[in-house]
Parts: C-alpha cells; sequence; structure tokens
C-alpha cells in the first residue's frame, strides 16, 4: 500500500529514527516522505521502500497528488507546539491539508507523539480539531493520554525504543562519560551558560579521573547541536581529552559511542531513550516537560536539573551524581505504535477488498440486465 508521511526533518538523530523504523517495520509498504531539502533526506537513502516526494504548491494538483496515497501517517515527538503566532500559522496550515485529505476520504494516522507547549490560546483547540481528523493517535507519555478521551487514542513507550541496531559493538569504557549537548533556539539567552556549565562540569570529571568525555551532537542542521559541541569544547582546559561525535544522518557510531559511556548527561530527549534502552545511568537536564513525563513514567529516582536553573547547579553536585541512576524499564511496548498503524492498514486493505467486489459484482449485475 501507498504510505504518505509527514515528519520533522533537521538531521536531528530522534526523529530520524522514528521514520526509520516506521520504515523498516512496514517493509511490504511503500513510504513516501515529504520532504523539500533532498540533504535532509540523506539519511533514509539505504532504506529499500522510501522515496521523497514534495507535494505541489496548487491546491488542484494537491489534491489529485493525495489521491494515490491510502495512508497519511504524521509521525514525531513534539510536533503540537504552540509557542509563538508563526508556529500557529503552520499549525493552522498542516489543519488545511488534513481537511483536504478527509475530504478525500484518507485515513490520518497520528504517531508517537506528546502534546505541548500552548502558548497560544487557541492551541489546545486546534490540536483537538487535528486529532478529531485521524483515525488513530497513538502517544509517547502517560500525561499525554489524558489530553483526548477517545478510544482511538493508545499509549506506547517512545517509539525509539523499538529501534534496534545490528552487530552493534556493546562495549562499556571505563573513565568515560557522555554529554548530550543542546543548543536552544527558542531561548538563546541561556545557551552561553548552559554551554559553560557544561565545560566546567566536563573539565571537573577529567581532572577528577583523568578520563575522557564525550559531546554528543543529536542535530547538525538548523538547532544545530554541533555549535554548542564546540563552544562546550573551546571553554575548557582539557581539550585533548574531549571527543566530539556529530548526528549526520548515520545513527551507528553515536549510539555505540553512547554505549561505551559509564554514564550520560542527558539534555537531548532521545539521548536519555538510548540511554536508557541500552541500560547506561543518566543524570538527566531537562529543558521540556517532555523529559520530566518520561522520568515519571519509567520511575526515574535520580535528582533531574533543570536548564533554566543552569547557573544554580554546581559541578560537583553533578559529579557526584554521575554514577547516575540506571533505569530498569521494560520496552517492548514501544512497538505498539506501529502495530497499530499495521492494523489500521489491514482494516483499509480489506476495505478496499469490499469496494473491489462490489464494483464487479454491479458490473456483473449490469451485463446480465442487459
Amino acid at each position: 500500500m501507498n504510505i504518505l508521511v509527514s515528519a520533522y526533518l533537521d538531521k536531528n538523530i530522534g526523529d530520524d529514527l522514528m521514520i526509520k523504523v516506521l520504515a523498516k517495520k512496514l517493509s511490504g509498504h511503500k513510504v513516501h516522505l515529504i520532504c523539500t531539502d533532498r540533504s535532509l533526506f540523506v539519511p533514509f537513502e539505504g532504506l529499500n521502500n522510501i522515496e521523497m516526494v514534495t507535494p505541489p504548491n496548487s491546491l488542484i494538483k494537491r489534491l489529485e497528488f493525495y489521491k494515490q496515497y491510502d495512508l497519511f501517517i504524521k509521525i514525531g515527538g513534539s510536533i503540537f507546539i504552540f509557542n509563538s503566532k508563526v508556529n500557529t500559522i503552520k499549525r493552522i496550515l498542516n489543519l488545511r491539508e488534513l481537511l483536504l485529505l478527509r475530504l478525500l476520504g484518507k485515513n490520518i494516522a497520528i504517531i508517537g507523539c506528546n502534546f505541548g507547549v500552548f502558548k497560544v490560546k487557541i492551541g489546545k483547540l486546534i490540536t483537538r480539531i487535528e486529532l478529531g481528523l485521524a483515525s488513530l493517535v497513538t502517544v509517547r507519555d502517560k500525561a499525554s493520554s489524558s489530553f483526548l478521551k477517545s478510544k482511538k487514542l493508545r499509549y506506547y513507550p517512545d517509539i525509539v525504543f523499538s529501534y534496534d541496531l545490528h552487530n552493534m559493538k556493546n562495549e562499556r569504557l571505563e573513565k568515560r562519560i557522555g554529554i548530550s549537548v543542546y543548543r536552544s533556539v527558542s531561548n538563546t539567552s541561556l545557551n552561553y551558560d548552559y554551554y559553560k556549565k557544561m565545560s566546567d562540569i566536563a573539565d571537573e570529571y577529567i581532572k577528577k579521573t583523568n578520563g575522557r568525555v564525550s559531546l554528543f551532537a543529536f542535530d547538525s542542521e538548523n538547532e544545530n547541536d554541533t555549535s554548542a559541541a564546540f563552544n562546550i569544547l573551546r571553554q575548557s582546559r582539557y581539550k585533548e581529552n574531549i571527543d566530539i561525535f556529530v548526528y549526520t544522518g548515520d545513527e551507528r557510531e553515536i549510539i555505540e559511542s553512547i554505549i561505551k559511556c559509564e554514564a550520560l548527561v542527558a539534555t537531548r530527549f532521545h539521548s536519555a531513550i538510548i540511554a536508557i534502552k541500552y541500560n547506561i545511568p543518566i543524570v538527566p537536564i531537562i529543558y521540556s516537560k517532555k523529559m520530566n513525563n518520561l522520568l515519571d513514567d519509567i520511575n526515574y529516582q535520580g535528582d533531574r536539573f533543570y536548564l533554566n536553573k543552569i547557573n544554580e547547579l554546581s559541578p560537583l553536585d553533578m559529579l557526584n551524581n554521575l554514577e547516575g541512576v540506571q533505569c530498569q524499564y521494560s520496552v517492548n511496548g514501544a512497538i505498539g505504535h506501529i502495530n497499530e498503524v499495521r492494523s489500521l492498514l489491514d482494516k483499509i486493505k480489506d476495505k478496499k477488498g469490499k469496494q473491489s467486489l462490489h464494483r464487479k459484482l454491479r458490473a456483473i449485475s449490469t451485463i446480465n440486465d442487459e
């Protein structure tokens, strides 16, 4: 069957892994990913069943374009954010496209998401309208499961928990910690203080252990964690003991390097997901409620540190937490997002089969009447 997919594309390892899981688990179907920048499609070029498509600008042509698809999937985590007028306009334009799809009788699935931030009053209303147009909605945290009271909404752990890296090198190294770095594009005033604090933490660890620190940049395009990594390195007194790993489309090096760490200072949400999946102790730095929701869902018992209070964070306090808290959490249920899509595809297939049979019977009846 033909599936049209909309997702956040920014060379971001978390969002890219969601798409890769979807395409791999639906290998018997044709997946067309909406993308206007060829460089952002590079991470998916090794997958046989996924292609890049760009919908036409013309409304009439776009209606014709949508007709070829059996299912439209919107996949992603924080895809319902209303924090500015510009973002709200984008959400309204997205709602228009969903209305066009429903006008054509197409099924819509929204999977793997959480809800908020809602800084614009109309945000919750628009979100509920979008969700109401969908045949299937799956969320990744329990807090989001209460946002919409509907039988079509399901909760499962984050999709990335179901990602499998084959032939993985699982080698834990002593005296090495990881820091998943972050560059805020919405609150840039925090960036310098964050870089300085991460550099201080790295230096204290190296001074204390003579070990090494790995800086992980999970986004290498617009959000640009790469800049954060090099800013942290620049401020360090022990540059020779720091390694930088940048995600540019191949997740293997990043994941295998995280697995080598004794613990991970996790700022990026999906760095925590990967660490939990592979039993790496984490120390979370929280910039969004999605991290708090995850920690609540896994019953995390360790200390929580907050980006907006980064100046209050003592490097020594962080070092005392570097043994982290190893999370014993079953992630088997994460495949539920994809299983729900499979079930929906089966229903669509059955419906198309019945419609085809009815057309044939009507044709035979017409011939007999003649």
